[in-house]
Order: structure tokens, then sequence, then C-alpha cells
């Protein structure tokens, strides 16, 4: 006989949450908002934002632990240069995934 041992294997996957990223050179530091736009809720203790320039930040204060349609955060991103790549990054238990990317448009740079 063939067992199939599923009781411990409990599939996790990425929301699904269009996010919308609005820079700003012009601000000391720079910075970039994210916006939730519609899809899956997801816990914002599970997200982070990466940067090729350095940036790593948790997002716990976004949507105040849940995040939801029309919730935003801005996050400095002093590091970041045009042309680099930001990523919003979901982490579960066992595994992560890019929810969302964004190229830093013209007129970022971190020195």
């Amino acid at each position: 006989s063939f067992v199939l041992g599923l009781a411990g294997d409990v599939s996790e996957t990425a929301p699904t949450a269009q996010i919308s990223f609005e820079y700003d050179s012009s601000a000391t530091p720079q910075n970039v908002t994210l916006i939730h736009d519609g899809g899956s809720s997801f816990s914002s203790d599970n997200v982070r934002l990466t940067g090729s320039g350095g940036t790593d930040n948790n997002l716990e204060d976004w949507g105040n632990g849940q995040i939801s349609a029309g919730d935003s955060v801005t996050v400095e991103i002093p590091d970041e240069d045009e042309g680099n790549t930001l990523r919003v990054i979901w982490q579960g238990s066992s595994t992560s995934a890019t929810i969302a990317r964004s190229t830093v448009p013209s007129g970022f740079s971190s020195s």
C-alpha cells in the first residue's frame, strides 16, 4: 500500500498584489512610497524592500500589521541610484518570492 504524508506539507503561496512605487528624489534623504493597489492582503511581518544599491528594509510599519488595498508606506532609499532595481520580497516559512519590482528612475543618486 502507498501512503502519502501530506499532514505536514502545507504549501505556502506568495500573495498576488499590485504594488506601485512613487519615487521622490527631492526629499532628503530620497525615498519611495509603496502603495498596495489591489489583490491579496498579507502580513507586513513577511515583507522586505531590497535594492541593488544596498537597501534592505523590513516593512513592518506598512498597513499596521496587515497590508491591504489602499495602504502605503514611505521608505528612505539613500543608497540607491537611477537604474537600480527595488524589490518587495515576501518571505514565508519555507519559501520566498518577489511580489513587486521597479527600476529607480533618473534623478536618483546615492552621492
